[in-house]
């Protein structure tokens, strides 16, 4: 059932352009893209114009700037600044500066629209409800809703926040221009999958488009990419009959936040599905690489295994596995070259699969969520079981296992707040779930536990002769702290602890103090300290990635990252005093 619009706020627009132009505020000081002074609680940049912010430091040098505070001075005169007044300051190419600016005017009109939908009170419904209902998008990224290409119909139709359900668009692909990565025999694979009946059928309308069927293998596609593409990037493909359309069918499917990612409404257990979508969201474009595709199965194995292999993780993490993958790949140069990456899937199991009974799952993106009354998402579950109490067990919880499957076995996942699920009975935290490995899982040689390299590397010569830093094996340690630090603590806990303290329930220092102390003596208790500080965890700088600079300059991964400061390193400082 799709979500009903509220009674009009007067003052909706100006929310949504409020908290887009605060967050690309709040970025470009916290990536230092111009020169700026910091004056106890006031900001003052230096750009053509000068501007003058109110806000606070938080953890990590994350900056929170008031939303009625952003001021520019023209002609000797104080207004107030607009998205297009910050923009021009740190783009200096027209191109870019033009998708940009479109990306953030998309992400106020469809913000803008979100801000008009009821919303239940959220602590108590399930886990995919919450993936619509969560609809704030990311507190960082000012493009957190910019969805390029989607109209708001599309957004209707297709986003997570109305609820809407559909179902896919089947094609047939000629075999020698597709990959497949499965788990099984195919037309047992396909069979498991669909369920004989779709299956029959949509083999029956290949046979009645083509005689030789066994020259083609099945793809399923996101009804708005077929829609968006077929006219030109699959225009050559249709024409040479490389690409057969065999229509929609099969069971309803609704969007989680990722939008490309899809669960079925009609059993919520069955496979999430992953699909290509050439659109662009909070600046990354949601195709899939044909690499991701066809390796997706074998990161998953490879995670699992070491998993396994560690009575800790395995009581305490679970995988979201992808299990299996496919993905067109035109071998003709041209216009059908052009289309590689923007048809692909990948199969991964659903949270709901996971879940015992008496639990529940949230994401990660609910826990520092404020409900329409400014509500804290997690304000009963606090009440209930003491701040306190729910924190260390949260850490435990969840912290504690990335750390543990980083520092004992050398595998480093990109621990933000859409990758991970918390469970919990009836509020308590009670288990972690990480998921989306094909694109976000780095080590080093040197730093795994067990000396093995992945099979993915050492039988796939794409990778093993790729330099370091293109794919999954990284250079030094250093890399892989950065991602695990910078995803799981600088863009994803700092939010938590940001609402914690400006609620009162908890301050910074304490939260992070917390987090130092429990990962400290777990290493201590599982004989890691010697590993643990080869990845300097206190090092007093760490390098934090600089998403808006990577949209605005399309500069190379590595250029676009900054120092931050080390809320671990002042505390061990502190500890030494002592």
């Amino acid at each position: 059932m799709k979500r009903r619009l509220c009674c009009m706020k007067k003052n909706i627009s100006s929310q949504a352009e409020s908290r887009v132009r605060r967050q690309l505020a709040e970025a470009l000081l916290f990536e230092e893209l111009l020169p700026y002074e910091e004056r106890g609680e006031e900001f003052i940049l230096y750009g053509k114009h000068t501007y003058l912010f109110t806000g606070k430091r938080s953890a990590w040098d994350r900056i929170r700037l008031d939303e009625k505070g952003i001021f520019v001075v023209k002609k000797g005169k104080k207004e107030e600044a607009d998205i297009h007044d910050l923009l021009k300051e740190i783009s200096g190419n027209d191109e870019i500066y033009s998708e940009v600016a479109a990306e953030l005017e998309q992400t106020v009109k469809f913000t803008n629209h979100t801000l008009q939908l009821e919303r239940k009170h959220r602590s108590t419904l399930s886990y995919e409800e919450l993936e619509a209902e969560i609809d704030e998008g990311h507190r960082y990224h000012p493009c957190f809703k910019s969805r390029s290409g989607f109209s708001l119909e599309d957004s209707v139709m297709y986003g997570p926040e109305h609820k809407s359900s559909f179902a896919l668009g089947w094609l047939a692909v000629r075999r020698d221009q597709c990959h497949l990565a499965l788990p099984c025999e195919e037309t047992a694979f396909w069979k498991k999958e669909l369920g004989s009946e779709l299956y029959q059928m949509l083999t029956g309308k290949l046979s009645a488009l083509t005689k030789d069927t066994e020259k083609y293998t099945l793809l399923p596609v996101h009804p708005w990419q077929w829609e968006n593409i077929k006219y030109s990037l699959l225009k050559e493909a249709l024409e040479k009959k490389h690409i057969l359309w065999l229509g929609e069918a099969g069971p309803l499917y609704r969007a989680t936040t990722s939008v490309r990612t899809l669960f079925c409404v009609e059993n919520p257990e069955r496979a999430h599905i992953k699909l290509s979508m050439n659109m662009r969201n909070t600046s990354s474009l949601r195709t899939l690489p044909v690499h991701s595709v066809y390796t997706a199965p074998e990161v998953s194995d490879w995670l699992q295994n070491l998993v396994n292999s560690d009575p800790y993780l395995k009581k305490r993490m679970l995988l979201l596995r992808e299990y299996a993958g496919a993905v067109y790949c035109p071998y003709n140069r041209g216009t059908e070259r052009e289309a590689e990456g923007q048809l692909g899937v990948i199969w991964r199991e659903s949270v709901r699969a996971k879940l015992q009974e008496k639990q529940s799952a949230a994401p990660f993106t609910a826990l520092y969520s404020r409900e329409r009354d400014e509500s804290l998402f997690l304000k009963d579950w606090l009440t209930m079981y003491g701040t306190e109490e729910w924190m260390m067990q949260f850490i435990k919880t969840a912290v504690l296992p990335v750390w543990h499957l980083l520092a004992a076995h050398g595998a480093a996942v990109e621990a933000h707040a859409q990758n991970m699920v918390l469970i919990h009975e009836n509020g308590w935290p009670a288990g972690v779930i990480l998921r989306d490995f094909h694109e976000s899982v780095e080590y080093t040689a040197e730093f795994l536990a067990n000396g093995v390299l992945p099979e993915f590397e050492t039988s796939n010569s794409y990778y093993r002769h790729a330099p370091d830093g293109k794919y999954y094996r990284m250079a030094n340690v250093e890399a892989l702290r950065e991602l695990v630090m910078d995803t799981l603590f600088v863009f994803h806990l700092s939010e938590l602890s940001y609402v914690l303290e400006a609620e009162g329930c908890m301050s910074e220092n304490r939260f992070w103090n917390m987090v130092s102390d429990l990962i400290e003596e777990h290493v201590e208790y599982y004989d890691l300290k010697s590993r643990h500080e080869l990845l300097e965890f206190d090092k007093e700088k760490i390098f934090a990635e600089s998403l808006l600079k990577k949209r605005l300059c399309g500069k190379k991964e590595e250029e676009c990252r900054h120092l931050v400061n080390n809320p671990f390193f002042s505390w061990k400082k502190g500890r030494q005093k002592r």
